[in-house]
């Protein structure tokens, strides 16, 4: 992330997104070896918070960091692949608006931004 900002122009803005690394069913998914959530001893990789990306990024010089979750609704809608799944997904989405705290904690991936000075 630190070269990630080293090569931003001034003024300009990052934007990342990453899996969830705290989601509930985080470690079920690298059991049944998910898409994108093999064995650790496989892919490295960090299990950042909403709260923990968004530190990172103003620990390396970025300013304004703002954090979210992607719905959490969609968790469902993506695995496993069944139709009535992605039916009430879509539901989900259009009657129960998820509050942040809750995407923040559950969202499938995590996006945070933030401003170069």
């Amino acid at each position: 992330m630190r070269e990630m900002v080293r090569v931003l122009k001034p003024g300009g803005r990052l934007v990342l997104f990453v899996p969830n690394g705290r989601h509930p069913l985080h470690g079920w998914w690298q059991l049944t070896r998910y898409p994108g959530y093999a064995s650790e001893n496989e892919v490295p990789w960090h299990r950042f918070s909403s709260a923990e990306l968004a530190g990172e990024l103003a620990e390396i010089g970025l300013t304004n960091v703002e954090h979210d979750g992607i719905s959490p609704w969609s968790t469902l809608a993506i695995w496993p692949n069944w139709w009535i799944l992605r039916a009430a997904a879509s539901a989900l989405r259009r009657l129960l608006p998820e509050p942040i705290w809750f995407r923040r904690k559950c969202g499938f991936n995590l996006m945070a931004a933030g401003w170069k000075g």
